[in-house]
């Protein structure tokens, strides 16, 4: 996992994905719904069709990598009162291997690069994040401190 790592990292969210994100025949959405983890780490200023990093780290711990663009955004930017953030991201082959129940990492770094790092279940990489991070449940965005 050490090539992402080629800036200093300001923060990381990760979550498990849900079968609606995941799986075409539940649902095509192409995006996560935003939470004040995952704005924490991206912010609230609209990013627009920006290049990030897609890496897969499978069970035999080898890795499948690809860029795509991502756009953050707030659903609800005209409405006087109420935000709804999301993170809308294009087809590629990271996420189109993506199951339910895999882990996926979001990071930012110094030189505004973002990375998205899905890690199957079961796999060496998952033993490693959850023994950083305790184990992850959720399907929610969660901030983890790098401290």
């Amino acid at each position: 996992m050490e090539h992402i790592f080629t800036s200093k990292l300001i923060g990381l969210v990760i979550k498990r994905l849900s079968n609606v994100e995941v799986n075409k025949q539940k649902s095509n959405q192409h995006e996560f719904n935003g939470n004040k983890d995952l704005k924490k780490l991206l912010g609230p200023q609209k990013i627009s069709n920006k290049d990030v990093s897609f890496i897969l780290y499978k069970e035999d711990d080898n890795e499948v990598a690809t860029s795509s663009k991502i756009t953050w955004y707030d659903a609800r930017e005209a409405h006087p009162t109420r935000t709804e953030y999301r993170l809308y991201f294009k087809s590629n082959i990271v996420m189109d291997h993506a199951e339910a129940g895999d882990l996926l990492v979001v990071s930012k770094h110094t030189d505004e690069d973002i990375n998205f790092i899905v890690v199957k279940q079961g796999s060496t990489a998952e033993t490693v994040l959850n023994s950083l991070f305790g184990p992850v449940q959720g399907t929610s965005f969660t901030f983890k401190s790098l401290d």
